[in-house]
């Protein structure tokens, strides 16, 4: 049963309002649905298709043609509506065509633009005035469960659940589940469950911890420590200790500790330990260890101790 349903449902004198309270409650429960980030991407969900998760865009653009069963959350995004999103739209800095397209739940749009009529059958809250859509506002937003930062700014400690970097920042530590940078972060300490880092994006940073990193842009950083790295981007540290890296950029690190990588771009350190290396491409080591190597790219080392070797020989450095 969707929202239309249970409010007519509701207006007809079939359900009572407080088990209509509790069936939309459960319509919107979205804690067990996974979340989609999505960063300087564009996204379209084709008539017929149900996109099973909940969407966080920032500088990108959303086409539903099909149906989101989860919330959104959009910063910086043109989001085109012509089919339907069960749970919550939040839009901060956006644009939205309303192309026939509704929103079963609530909508709330701060500094949001919006084209053609809006179809919303929960809450509709705007906070907006005229003003140019672009990639870069000044002011900063605090919203829900996010913190949008434009600008330039200085603070002795972040700490929110979504913080996204549009700016200019300074701070000595930084706390949070989700950290999306899209413009310069610079801070003695990180510690977040997820990082996404633009294509423009700049972290520099002392002490970088998180469970999941994807950098697209350039990071330059003390110690890293962490479960999984994806890196089509630059990272420039003393030392890595992850459990998965996957890379297609350039990593250049002191030291790295991984359980297994894939490399598919450039790295350099002096001393690498691992379990399972899959090289494709090249890799630079004065000192490397692991399990297992399967090697299709060059390798350059100095000194190897490796178990099983697959694919071409190692070069001397």
């Amino acid at each position: 049963m969707d929202l239309r349903k249970i409010l007519e449902s509701v207006e007809s004198g079939e359900i009572l309002p407080e088990d209509a309270e509790k069936l939309i409650d459960a319509l919107f429960d979205t804690e067990n649905i996974p979340t989609e980030e999505i960063v300087d991407r564009t996204i379209e969900i084709a008539d017929g298709e149900t996109y099973r998760k909940n969407i966080s865009m920032t500088n990108g653009r959303l086409i539903v043609r099909g149906e989101v069963l989860g919330n959104v959350s959009v910063v910086n995004t043109e989001i085109q509506l012509y089919g339907i999103i069960r749970g919550n739209l939040n839009a901060v800095h956006s644009k939205i065509f309303w192309n026939g397209g509704r929103i079963e739940g609530n909508a709330n749009l701060v500094l949001t633009k919006e084209e053609g009529k809006a179809n919303v059958e929960g809450k509709y809250n705007v906070v907006a005035f005229n003003m140019p859509f672009s990639n870069r506002f000044v002011k900063n937003v605090s919203f829900n469960d996010e913190q949008v930062i434009n600008g330039r700014n200085n603070s002795a400690k972040l700490q929110h659940e979504k913080i996204i970097i549009n700016g200019d920042v300074n701070a000595e530590e930084v706390e949070c589940e989700s950290l999306v940078v899209t413009g310069t972060l610079k801070a003695d300490k990180i510690d977040c469950e997820t990082m996404t880092v633009s294509e423009n994006g700049m972290i520099e940073a002392d002490k970088l911890r998180f469970e999941r990193l994807t950098n697209n842009g350039a990071i330059k950083v003390g110690r890293v420590k962490g479960e999984k790295i994806s890196n089509s981007g630059e990272i420039t540290c003393s030392r890595i200790n992850v459990e998965d890296i996957v890379n297609s950029g350039e990593i250049i690190s002191d030291s790295i500790d991984i359980e297994t990588l894939k490399n598919d771009g450039k790295i350099k350190c002096d001393t690498m330990n691992s379990e399972k290396i899959e090289n494709n491409s090249e890799i630079t080591v004065i000192s490397l260890t692991s399990e297992v190597v399967r090697n299709y790219g060059k390798i350059s080392v100095d000194q190897l101790f490796v178990e099983k070797l697959e694919g071409n020989q190692p070069v001397k450095e």
